[in-house]
């Protein structure tokens, strides 16, 4: 038993020095927490909640492959040789993948009396040149490189006729914003008959 005892107190000691390295410098204190616990546990005899603490602080760490300063590596490598000795796995498991983003809808409309603006949602990294749009009296056409929806995201026929001259469009964080002014014809008073 002395000599699980005096393992458990090399070990103490190699992650105080490791919480230690961690707590120098105010932005990285808080990855010095869950070796604090795990300091706690092994003091206690708690191994399960030890290894848990420490998987938690591998976690935290700038990952080993692309951390090419090496920052943080000596504590990395004291981290898992205690895990090695608690006879836990070097790695923790990966955090679960996170879930695909919702498909984008092709477009969204708003509109009021007299404007209407067409929202197109797009890849990210959509280029100006990748849009190709060509506004017509009564239609309109959206073609986008790269889009899920092809040959043309849009490309149909207004019910109104649109001011081709005032249409305009900008290519916006994840979207096209086209902008229309109807074309109406002016309103005929009626002639009231008394």
């Amino acid at each position: 038993m002395e000599g699980a005892a005096a393992d458990s107190d090399a070990l103490v000691v190699t992650l105080i020095s490791c919480a230690a390295e961690f707590k120098l410098d105010k932005f990285w204190a808080d990855m010095a927490k869950p070796v604090d616990r795990a300091i706690s546990a092994l003091r206690s005899d708690d191994r399960p909640l030890a290894v848990r603490e420490l998987q938690s602080a591998l976690r935290s760490l700038p990952p080993a492959d692309v951390n090419a300063v090496g920052l943080f590596a000596a504590q990395r490598r004291q981290i898992v040789g205690v895990l090695g000795i608690l006879g836990a796995e070097e790695t923790p498991p990966p955090p679960p993948p996170r879930p695909p983003p919702p498909p984008l809808a092709p477009y969204a409309f708003d509109q009021d009396e007299s404007d209407v603006v067409v929202a197109i949602a797009v890849p990210p990294s959509t280029r100006k040149a990748d849009v190709m749009v060509v506004f017509g009296r009564t239609s309109v056409r959206v073609a986008v490189a790269g889009h899920a929806t092809q040959p043309a995201v849009l490309d149909g026929t207004l019910e109104h006729p649109v001011d081709v001259d005032g249409c305009s469009w900008s290519l916006g964080a994840l979207a096209i914003h086209w902008a229309s002014t109807w074309h109406r014809p002016p309103l005929r008073r009626a002639a009231w008959r008394s």
